[in-house]
């Protein structure tokens, strides 16, 4: 089936949608882990990402939000590194990130924030 002009128009995008939002997470993860949670701010986020500050929230209604997101993405690299070093059957070099104290912390961090917010 041939695509049309608009199909193509819309796929690129939401191709440059996507890499926003993947520049976005990982200009937050980097200040996160730098700056703690509470410490980093959607500016400077905005800033890192290339982004202005009120696009960042066409993205992400609030630092929570944007904070799930990069926990979310977080845990996947997790899953994803460990289903690699599993079926490899050998210590593998790119799970060691996984490892770093910072990235433990932050996602308490944020889950702290998260049960906080329901009380």
């Amino acid at each position: 089936m041939l695509k049309t002009r608009e199909t193509r128009v819309e796929e690129r995008k939401e191709e440059k949608r996507s890499e926003k939002r993947d520049r976005i997470l990982r200009a937050a993860e980097a200040i996160f882990l730098d700056k703690g949670f509470h410490a980093a701010s959607m500016n400077e986020i905005a800033e890192a990402a290339n982004v202005s500050t009120p696009h960042l929230y066409n993205f992400y209604a609030s630092k929570a939000a944007l904070a799930l997101a990069v926990q979310l993405k977080m845990g996947q690299e997790t899953f994803d590194a460990l289903k690699t070093a599993m079926s490899a059957g050998e210590k593998n070099p790119s799970c060691q990130s996984i490892f770093d104290s910072r990235r433990s912390s932050l996602m308490l961090t944020i889950a702290q924030s998260r049960d906080k917010r329901k009380d």
